[in-house]
């Protein structure tokens, strides 16, 4: 339910996603639906892709996660992003990664700001139904709305909140930690336009903005590293 800027079903169901039969977490950190787990798995190196996509070896000695991400190809202007100089992130970066910022809309309490906003199918049959009263009305058929305008999170910045990504990762703080979120449906005017097929974005900051504008900018420290990584992967992967 992200399509509705609603997270996870544990925050409108009150806790009662559990009793999905399908074995949804209860830990309190979300859930997966483990019928993925009978899924055969594949002789792609995915580990190893992804960390060339971002100009990583292999080798490295951090401690690498990936993340998953899937959102509607059509909500892709509503996640919000602010593109940063790439001299900002004090180290070299491989030409094709561009460093970003990422804004979050939040309340007035500074907490992500939720809220059940219309899917696209709601706000078109709106118009179907206002073009049958008045012939001379113009539908638009693109009906996404920014987040920070719609004063609504997107899925992908409650996906940031609620996996804890944006706070520091658990472990020693000596150890290093590299998040990668592969997000097939994000940056794809970026993808479409690279030659090998592929758009990474570092996130550097993030933008904290509230209604009335007021804006809260966080800067990652150079040691945290979180990278989205926008590529195809077929749907038998």
């Amino acid at each position: 339910e992200y399509g509705r800027s609603m997270g996870n079903i544990h925050h409108y169901s009150n806790g009662l996603g559990h009793l999905i039969p399908t074995g949804w977490s209860t830990d309190g950190s979300g859930g997966v639906f483990r019928s993925i787990l009978r899924a055969a798995r594949t002789e792609t190196p995915w580990r190893r892709l992804l960390l060339e996509h971002c100009g990583l070896k292999e080798t490295t000695s951090a401690r690498v996660r990936l993340w998953w991400f899937y959102s509607r190809k059509d909500d892709e202007k509503k996640h919000s992003f602010r593109e940063l100089d790439r001299e900002t992130i004090g180290e070299e970066l491989p030409g094709h990664v561009r460093v970003v910022s990422k804004v979050i809309p939040v309340d007035a309490d500074g907490k992500v700001a939720r809220g059940n906003e219309k899917t696209s199918g709601e706000k078109l049959a709106e118009q179907i139904f206002q073009a049958a009263s008045d012939p001379s009305f113009k539908p638009q058929v693109d009906v996404t709305c920014a987040e920070v305008s719609a004063g609504c999170a997107g899925q992908l910045s409650q996906f940031f909140w609620d996996s804890n990504l944006l706070s520091p990762p658990e472990g020693p703080q000596s150890s290093e930690v590299v998040d990668i979120i592969v997000a097939p449906n994000v940056f794809i005017s970026w993808r479409k336009a690279s030659p090998e097929g592929r758009a990474v974005a570092r996130m550097r900051e993030i933008d904290l903005v509230q209604r009335n504008g007021s804006t809260q900018v966080f800067t990652f420290p150079s040691s945290r590293k979180i990278y989205i990584c926008s590529v195809r992967v077929p749907r038998e992967e």
